[in-house]
C-alpha cells in the first residue's frame, strides 16, 4: 500500500467526517500512534478494502445528473382511470316477493354473445309450481264453462218448445171462445172463456219464465267466463314472470359479470339481491375512459378539453382523447381513503387501437396552461427532509426548493435553483 492519508467524507456534501488516517507501507496510523500495533494491514484486509473502494467508485460513477434550464412547460392535471364502454346494458334480478334469488345459469365473463343467447337464469321453482297449478285450474274452469254452455243451449231449446206450446194452446182457446154465445150452452161457453183466460196466463208465465231463465243463464255464464278470464290473466302474468327469470341477450356484446355487496363476482349458486347488477352487456366497439382527478385539479377541467391517455396495455403509446363530462359532485376515492376526487369521462378521438380493452388501467394528463421560461425538475429528483422538498446539487449538496405547479412528470421551481445547475436524479 502506498503511503498517504485516507478520509471519510459525506458523499452528498463532500465534507470530511473525521481527521483521516495516515497509511504507511504495510500498516495504518490512526492519528494517535503509528506502527504495527496501530493496525497492520493484512492481505485479506487489503483485498476487502480494494473491493469496497471499487464498489464506491462504481456507485459514484452510476449517479445521473440533470441540468436545470429555463424552458416552456405546460401545466397539467394528472389523473388515472379505467377503460369502459360507452354503451352498457345492466341486468339484475327480476321483481319478486323474495329478498334473495339464486342464480342457476350464468354466461361466461368476457364471452362474446349474440342476440338471443342466454345471459342469466334465476331459480324459479316456486313460480314454476304456480304456473302448473294455474294451468290446471284454468283447464277445469274452461271445461266447466263448456259444459255450462251446452246445458244452457238445451235449456233454451226446451224453453222455446214450452213457450210455443203454451202460445199454441192459448191461441186455440181464443178461437173457441170467439164463437157466438148463443150457439153454445151457457155453462159450456163460460167454461171456454175460463179456459181461454187460464191458457193465456200460462202462456204469459211461460214467456216470463223463459226471460228469467235466460237472465239467470247469462249471469251464470258471465260468472264462469269472468273466472276463466281471471285465471287466464293470472296464468299469463305468472308465465311472464317466469320468463323474466331467464334473461336473454337483447343485443350483441361482451359479457361482464357483476359483484355482490362484498365485492365478490357472481357465479352459479350465488344469491342476488334486488338492485344489484348481476350481468352487463358492453359494446366494446365504442370505448371511453372513466377517470378520477384530484378535487383541486378537476376544478379547472372543462368539457371539450384535450386529454392525453397513456395506456401501457396498448403498446405503451399515447392516445388523444376529449373530456366528455365532469361530475358536479366530489366523492372519496375509496371507502378507506380521505382523498377527494371527481369523476371525469374521456372519449377517444380516433379509432380504438389494438390492446385497448375494457378494464385496462390508464393514466391521463390534461394541459391547463402554458408557462414560458420557467425552471423545472423531475419529480424523481426530489429529496425530502423534514417534509420539505429539495434536490441534491452537484456543486453544493442538498438545497430546499419552493415548488410551483406540476407539469407532467416535472415540478416547476419557483425558488431555490438557478439555471445551469446540475442536480442528482
Amino acid at each position: 500500500m502506498e503511503p498517504g492519508w485516507v478520509f471519510r467524507s459525506d458523499r452528498a456534501t463532500g465534507k470530511r467526517l473525521d481527521g483521516g488516517r495516515r497509511v504507511h507501507a504495510g500498516h495504518v496510523c490512526d492519528g494517535r500512534r503509528c506502527g504495527p500495533g496501530a493496525g497492520t494491514v493484512s492481505r485479506h484486509a487489503r483485498v476487502t478494502c480494494g473491493a469496497v473502494l471499487s464498489l464506491l467508485g462504481w456507485v459514484a460513477a452510476a449517479d445521473e445528473w440533470f441540468t436545470v434550464r429555463a424552458t416552456d412547460r405546460p401545466v397539467t392535471a394528472e389523473g388515472s382511470g379505467v377503460v369502459i364502454a360507452q354503451q352498457v346494458r345492466n341486468f339484475g334480478t327480476p321483481p319478486t316477493n323474495t329478498w334473495r334469488t339464486t342464480i342457476v345459469a350464468l354466461a361466461r365473463e368476457g364471452a362474446r354473445i349474440k342476440t338471443g343467447d342466454l345471459l342469466v337464469r334465476f331459480d324459479a321453482t316456486n313460480l314454476d309450481d304456480r304456473v302448473r297449478d294455474l294451468t290446471g285450474k284454468l283447464a277445469v274452469a274452461t271445461g266447466e264453462l263448456a259444459a255450462l254452455d251446452q246445458t244452457h243451449a238445451r235449456e233454451r231449446e226446451d224453453e222455446k218448445v214450452a213457450v210455443a206450446s203454451a202460445r199454441s194452446r192459448a191461441s186455440k182457446a181464443d178461437r173457441k171462445a170467439e164463437q157466438p154465445e148463443g150457439l153454445i150452452a151457457g155453462m159450456a161457453y163460460k167454461k171456454l172463456v175460463e179456459e181461454k183466460r187460464v191458457l193465456n196466463v200460462l202462456w204469459e208465465r211461460a214467456v216470463r219464465r223463459a226471460e228469467l231463465a235466460a237472465a239467470l243463464r247469462d249471469a251464470t255464464s258471465l260468472e264462469k267466463r269472468a273466472r276463466v278470464a281471471q285465471l287466464e290473466a293470472r296464468l299469463a302474468m305468472a308465465r311472464s314472470e317466469l320468463d323474466s327469470f331467464t334473461v336473454l341477450a337483447p343485443v350483441d356484446g361482451l359479457v361482464i359479470i357483476g359483484t355482490d355487496m362484498q365485492g365478490n363476482k357472481f357465479d352459479v349458486g350465488s344469491g342476488a339481491n334486488p338492485g344489484l347488477v348481476v350481468v352487463q352487456i358492453a359494446d366494446d366497439r365504442k370505448l371511453a375512459v372513466e377517470a378520477q382527478f384530484p378535487e383541486h385539479a378537476a376544478a379547472a377541467l372543462r368539457q371539450g378539453q384535450t386529454a392525453t391517455i397513456d395506456a401501457d396495455a396498448a403498446g405503451g403509446g399515447r392516445l388523444a382523447g376529449e373530456i366528455h363530462s365532469v361530475a358536479n359532485t366530489v366523492r372519496r376515492q375509496s371507502r378507506d381513503s380521505l382523498a377527494m376526487v371527481r369523476d371525469v369521462t374521456v372519449v377517444l378521438r380516433a379509432a380504438t387501437p389494438a390492446g385497448f380493452r375494457l378494464g385496462t388501467s390508464v393514466q391521463l394528463s390534461v394541459v391547463l396552461e402554458e408557462l414560458h421560461g420557467v425552471l423545472a425538475v423531475p419529480a424523481s429528483a426530489l429529496a425530502y427532509r423534514d417534509g420539505r422538498p429539495g434536490v441534491v446539487r452537484r456543486s453544493g449538496g442538498w438545497a430546499e426548493l419552493r415548488l410551483g405547479q406540476r407539469s407532467a412528470d416535472m415540478w416547476v421551481v419557483e425558488a431555490g435553483l438557478a439555471a445551469g445547475e446540475e442536480i442528482r436524479l
